[in-house]
């Protein structure tokens, strides 16, 4: 739907977005409501999207999310989007029974939230964390977390240990640490106790984060996710999205007045050449560790770099299975399992309105996906079959009629996904350089640069929007010192006898 621009040295732009993600795509727009429509977002790969992206069944008419897929409650910019955008929602699909197995191999099955499992199963513990931990990230100031008076300590602890100390029951152990992999696609040891804290405090609470209903995980947009970059991308109409051109350089120039952007472009026959582009400011949108590959001068800053050093992404294989019929729901299943053994993470029913195209979405995280992803697709397809038959109680699941999966540890531009988690010890002492102005005129977006519902597309849409008005305020001091300095300075009028006093020669001269 766009072209790719294709000059070697580009006008100057007011604002370069690097990113067509929905962070940076979010921002492009906010700035061009704000009257700054000079501008151009790039993007490495061929398409708009980021971490959301859509895919195809090769034998039915169906659409699934490859990316991003769920629409929560408490999601205030992602709804609107979604309206504006005219966009429907679908209901995650939640009647019936879950299914849960714990580290011993036991199956459980349960009606409803994890409340009634805990209080079904006897995993007491599992509530008595829940509510412990909850409590404990309300004191998170989540504009600044690091300010909080145990930050280093909990910052240093990562939420395995904590969980091992806190923790005396295996299963309630295992339970609530697939929950937090579940979630976040993180293993709870490369994750701080500080970052989850500020995770659960950002997305209203361990309730919110993990249920469908009144939850996170509330409903699907029937288009696809990836329609929402699609269709902003639309609004800014042709060109602004120059594809293939992936970020090498940002330098600064005559002192800040403007800045230089380079990237390469790689043509369909694998050739590359290299683009110029200049512009008053920058935005980017990477993850943190991808921002950590651009040559930047003058160079960031020691906690911006370590940032980048200190933030792995999430690791994530999303796989979908079609069958003729839903048969799970004969079962009296709604289609949600969970293991603690893997390696399938969890499970959901997703399938299309009217019970048109029965499918399971299965989500392999964290470990899980990095043991598997050397394997074939075919071999994972089969792996995912058993792991089925195994939580559900049915053959049936050995034979879809179709699978379709993404392997975003393959994916070049993200290296995995859902977002980036700051590894033990990161936040409490770089954590303050995250959003900060880099230079005169650079400034940082994406999901992991969120206040409130980071890693999610909420967060990356208000991160757009929170780097757009930073944009528009630079432009507004600058606007401010152009006309304090052009202004003439304001002079007393001269009177009769001011003017004969004057030297008559120095009026000559």
């Amino acid at each position: 739907r766009f072209a790719v621009l294709s000059c070697f040295i580009m006008a100057q732009y007011d604002v370069i977005i690097v990113g067509a993600g929905v962070s940076g795509l979010s921002a492009a727009r906010r700035l061009a409501k704000l009257g700054i429509t000079k501008l151009i977002v790039l993007e490495a790969k061929d398409n708009v999207g980021g971490r959301t992206e859509s895919g195809k069944s090769k034998v039915l008419d169906a659409k699934v999310d490859l990316g991003a897929s769920w629409v929560g409650v408490n999601q205030p910019n992602l709804l609107q989007l979604v309206d504006e955008l005219r966009l429907r929602l679908v209901p995650q699909y939640e009647d019936g029974d879950n299914v849960i197995e714990l580290a011993n191999g036991t199956i459980l099955r349960w009606n409803g939230a994890l409340s009634e499992l805990v209080s079904t199963s006897g995993m007491s513990e599992v509530g008595t964390i829940v509510e412990h931990l909850d409590h404990m990230s309300k004191s998170i100031d989540l504009n600044a977390p690091w300010s909080h008076p145990d930050a280093i300590d909990l910052d240093n602890q990562s939420v395995r240990s904590y969980l091992e100390q806190h923790v005396r029951s295996e299963d309630a152990r295992e339970v609530y640490d697939k929950f937090v992999t579940l979630v976040t696609a993180v293993e709870t040891t490369d994750l701080s106790v500080l970052d989850w804290l500020r995770f659960l405090k950002a997305g209203n609470g361990f309730a919110t984060v993990q249920n469908s209903s009144g939850g996170a995980q509330e409903a699907r947009i029937v288009e696809g996710m990836q329609e929402i970059p699609i269709r902003l991308a639309e609004t800014l109409g042709r060109g602004a999205v120059a594809f293939k051109n992936q970020v090498v350089n940002i330098k600064e120039e005559n002192n800040g007045t403007y800045y230089t952007v380079r990237s390469v472009v790689t043509a369909q026959d694998g050739s590359t050449r290299t683009i110029r582009y200049t512009s008053r400011y920058v935005i980017v949108t990477l993850p943190p560790h991808l921002v950590g590959k651009i040559e930047f001068t003058p160079k960031l800053s020691l906690a911006r770099r370590q940032l980048s050093m200190r933030a792995p992404m999430a690791a994530t294989i999303k796989a979908y299975a079609f069958f003729k019929t839903p048969f799970w729901r004969s079962k009296g299943l709604n289609g949600f399992t969970m293991s603690t053994n893997g390696p399938v993470t969890q499970t959901y029913d997703v399938t299309d309105e009217g019970g048109k195209n029965p499918c399971i979405l299965m989500l392999i995280n964290g470990w899980h996906a990095r043991s598997v992803s050397q394997l074939s697709p075919e071999e994972r397809k089969s792996i995912f079959a058993k792991h089925l038959v195994k939580l559900i109680g049915s053959e049936e699941a050995l034979h879809p009629v179709d699978y379709v999966e993404k392997n975003w540890l393959d994916e070049p531009f993200s290296d995995g996904c859902y977002g980036a988690a700051w590894l033990p010890g990161t936040l409490s002492i770089f954590g303050h350089a995250i959003t900060k102005q880099h230079a005169r005129g650079v400034f940082f977006a994406g999901s992991e640069t969120a206040v409130e519902w980071a890693g999610y597309v909420e967060g990356a849409i208000s991160s757009g929007y929170r780097a757009a008005q930073e944009v528009y305020e630079a432009f507004q001091r600058r606007s401010r010192r152009s006309r304090a300095q052009s202004k003439f300075p304001e002079l007393d009028p001269l009177t009769i006898q001011d003017i004969l006093s004057l030297d008559i020669a120095y009026l000559m001269h």
